[in-house]
């Protein structure tokens, strides 16, 4: 009896440890009701780096946390090139839902295929999440480095009738946002770039 209560006991630490449940795949985590305090620059329940905290649990998480860069793979692109696929957000906490409307996006399956540190549940992220990763990271040694480029979930939606298209345009998306170097400038700067280009991936989840 006592065998089995230490086995348990070990199991229930190990879930509250890596925050990633049986239902993790799910994108669900009880890590952000139950994680000690936390602040950005710290080390996840998965192994990466604290990258924001908005205070509070709601909507089922209050951490961002970043991948290391051991998980970074091949450059990819961003897919469906022409193709309005709605992952317009781009806010902190609009990553998730960018990232599931395009799960056929090879940027997206890159993060969405990411098993690290007994999580699954990671996502690409937005561009204002994006932008958090580099702040954070960058006087550490998971930073973006300065000569690459990385996509976001967010894509670009050009609307004829709203930004000067011609008689008969059709909306379309054949850029998203990425962060990209830049020769006028010391750091990398977000641009729009064509959803066919091969950048790298940082993934993200939230707890």
């Amino acid at each position: 009896m006592k065998k089995i209560f230490y086995a348990l006991t070990t199991f229930f630490l190990i879930i509250l440890i890596t925050g990633c449940d049986s239902d993790h795949s799910s994108g669900s985590s009880s890590a952000g009701s139950s994680a000690a305090s936390l602040v950005v620059g710290d080390t996840g329940p998965a192994g990466g780096i604290i990258i924001h905290d908005k205070g509070s649990v709601s909507d089922g998480w209050r951490y961002i946390e970043a991948a290391p860069a051991e998980t970074e793979g091949p450059a990819v692109a961003w897919g469906h090139y022409g193709v309005i696929t709605y992952a317009s957000g781009l806010d902190i906490g609009t990553g998730k839902a960018n990232t599931e409307a395009i799960p056929t996006s090879p940027a997206a399956q890159a993060c969405l295929g990411l098993v690290y540190g007994g999580c699954d549940d990671w996502y690409l992220p937005s561009i204002r999440e994006l932008e958090a990763i580099a702040a954070a990271l960058s006087s550490t040694n998971e930073a973006l480095p300065a000569d690459a480029s990385y996509w976001s979930s967010t894509e670009i939606v050009f609307d004829p009738a709203l930004q000067g298209g011609m008689p008969g345009d059709m909306p379309n998306s054949y850029e998203a946002y990425a962060q990209v170097p830049y020769e006028y400038s010391s750091v990398p700067v977000i641009m729009n770039m064509p959803k066919t280009d091969l950048y790298r991936v940082r993934a993200v989840r939230y707890f």
